[in-house]
């Protein structure tokens, strides 16, 4: 049995020539190297020790930063498991006290500068009130006594599991699952100290984690690592790097890779020394991926290179993937027998992207409800063993040496691949069919350009009748330019009904940021149907009660009054005069507030930017009632 502390042994060699390089929009933040930084480490893992004698697992909140590394290996260094998570801000100040409940940790770490910003030993209604907080330049003592909480000597990683369809559970990764999965990974990727790696995904998910930061360091490659957040503000420099870098391997999901392929590029771009392009974390889009193979042809990535992989936590990263120089396998099958559970080919049926097949000594089976397993081509739930099974839950009985890991995915094997076609708790069953929310949305996006770049979702609901319908919820896009409501519901209406053979309950249209996600951007569609049924969306419009915001005109003197009463209630300045003109002079949270009192008021949803771009009142007022001239 493998000690956290046998990896770096095992890796040492490796280690000593690997490097780490944090990026940030403007360039290089920091750079870790481990031949310079064994002394921290040892350090460091004598004050955890120092700390929390019981060696309890330590909570890493560190962002972008070689703190995360040094953190995470002088805790392996002195055996004791690491649990990456997010920042905790406060939407997420439940997930975490639920976290701190759970592994019973007595030390977070946390880089100096976000410890400045969130104060969270301030918050005495937290547990991390009574941690000890660890940065680079400082650390306090922990005032809480706590339980330490079962598992294994050599459990490695208590990664978190993403919660997209219920309550997140501590997936318990031993140093032997990690090895395993490390060694499999680097022999069919062909994973060396030559390799350059780049990714944007977070620390805390497993793909960032393992595939990002752990595969290049213990194998002795370098990698490069920017932050998720400087990757949604500007998708563009994913490939920028990938040619500035000469990197060789690099992952992300389908929404990032949609993202990237909506920009333009220069034509000294060059992709030719990247041979490995995975596309995995979430459902893999046939659209998106053609897209993106036609964009990146242009500058010199081998169509062979962007490959597609199926994993999660409680298997230590990859189940399935692509072999190198594989190209993606594209297979069309009939949508009305996938609808009632098989994978029939079809020239003109639902185009569906394999996921690859079994990593080495990795078994798949599918199998239905009674545990029965099932022949190729018959739909059901994807179930695996192999030495990256994990140990078990936190705070659960450990999985025996008999136990399958049921993984919740439903899906198919056809030729030997791998198809996944939906997450089981989420699965729609409409008129006796099996409806994947996967695939009405993905239909919906290719159909109707103006949300072919909304997130959407859509779940069942029982309707007045007491049978199962489906329920389609889009935010709008920043820059949506959808003028009649009822128009788009009625095209989504034709496709759901002949998706489903039932008409579409209800189509809403809602605010950006409303649909819920977990903290690795994976969509909730049980907890989004939720805030649907307690009717708590800021909604715009509503097919069921055939609503919307009517449009009407403003006046110079409404946004005057908003103004000056916004002026009355914050004790600020909201305007400005000069050369005869009222310019509005407010900061982005009371740019939002008049956005949303347009918005009730008018019917008109203004982008984001709306007081940059008419800065002055008469600017605005005209820009509104440009529609009812």
């Amino acid at each position: 049995m493998y000690l956290t502390s046998d990896l770096l042994s095992n890796f040492a060699d490796c280690l000593i020539s690997s490097s780490n390089s944090f990026l940030s929009l403007e360039g290089e933040l920091s750079v870790f190297n481990f031949r310079d930084s064994q002394q921290k480490i040892k350090d460091r893992s004598t004050l955890f020790d120092d700390l929390d004698s019981d060696k309890n697992p330590v909570i890493l909140f560190n962002q972008d930063s070689t703190e995360f590394i040094i953190n995470l290996l002088a805790c392996w260094y002195g055996n004791r498991p690491v649990v990456p998570v997010c920042l905790p801000s406060k939407k997420r100040l439940d997930f975490v006290n639920n976290v701190i409940d759970q592994c019973g940790s007595k030390i977070y770490t946390i880089d100096f500068k976000h410890s400045q910003v969130f104060k969270i030993r301030d918050n005495k209604s937290s547990s991390l009130s009574s941690l000890a907080e660890v940065t680079d330049r400082s650390h306090t003592l922990p005032s809480n006594i706590c339980c330490k909480p079962s598992y294994p000597s050599n459990t490695a990683i208590i990664q978190f599991s993403s919660g997209s369809t219920g309550q997140p559970k501590g997936v318990l990764i031993t140093a032997d699952n990690l090895l395993s999965s490390l060694q499999s990974m680097a022999c069919i990727w062909d994973i060396s100290n030559s390799s350059r790696f780049y990714s944007w995904l977070p620390l805390y998910h497993d793909l960032g984690l393992i595939f990002g930061v752990l595969l290049p360091l213990i194998f002795g490659g370098r990698s490069f690592v920017i932050s998720s957040a400087d990757f949604a503000k500007k998708p563009s420099v994913w490939l920028s790097n990938l040619s500035k870098y000469s990197i060789t391997h690099t992952a992300g999901s389908t929404s990032g890779y949609a993202m990237a392929s909506l920009h333009e590029y220069p034509p000294s771009l060059s992709l030719k020394s990247c041979k490995f392009c995975m596309i995995a974390a979430e459902h893999i889009s046939a659209s998106v991926a053609q897209k993106f193979i036609n964009l990146s042809g242009k500058f010199g990535l081998c169509s062979t290179s962007l490959t597609a992989a199926y994993g999660l936590a409680e298997s230590t990263l990859a189940v399935t993937g692509d072999r190198l120089n594989e190209s993606l396998y594209f297979e069309s099958f009939d949508q009305e027998q996938l609808n009632f559970g098989k994978a029939v080919p079809s020239l003109d049926g639902r185009l569906l992207v394999s996921s690859g097949y079994a990593l080495p000594d990795t078994q798949i089976s599918i199998r239905d409800d009674a545990g029965h397993e099932l022949s190729s081509g018959l739909i059901g739930e994807v179930v695996i063993d192999g030495p990256t099974v994990m140990h078990g839950y936190l705070g659960h009985p450990a999985l025996s040496a008999n136990d399958h890991l049921q993984t919740g995915d439903l899906g198919f094997t056809y030729n030997n691949y791998l198809f996944i076609t939906g997450r089981k708790k989420e699965l729609m069953i409409i008129n006796g069919r099996n409806i994947y929310p996967e695939d009405v949305e993905s239909a919906i996006k290719s159909s109707i350009p103006e949300l072919s770049n909304c997130t959407s979702v859509c779940f069942s609901v029982s309707d007045s009748n007491q049978l199962e319908s489906v329920v389609f919820v889009s935010e709008l896009e920043r820059h949506s330019n959808i003028s009649d409501f009822k128009v788009i519901a009625d095209q989504i209406n034709t496709i759901i009904l002949d998706l489903c053979s039932r008409n579409c309950q209800d189509v809403v249209f809602v605010q950006r940021a409303q649909l819920p996600k977990t903290t690795s951007g994976k969509l909730q569609r049980l907890k989004a149907a939720r805030i649907y049924l307690d009717q708590s969306f800021n909604s715009i419009y509503s097919s069921l009660n055939d609503i919307s915001l009517a449009k009407t005109k403003i006046s110079e003197e409404q946004i005057t009054d908003w103004l000056k009463n916004f002026e009355f209630a914050n004790q600020e300045s909201a305007m400005r005069i000069s050369r005869g003109e009222v310019f509005i002079a407010l900061d982005s949270l009371g740019s939002s507030q008049l956005k949303q009192y347009i918005l009730e008021l008018t019917g008109v949803l203004l982008d984001d930017t709306f007081v940059w771009e008419y800065d002055t009142i008469s600017k605005l007022v005209n820009h509104i009632n440009m529609d009812f001239n």
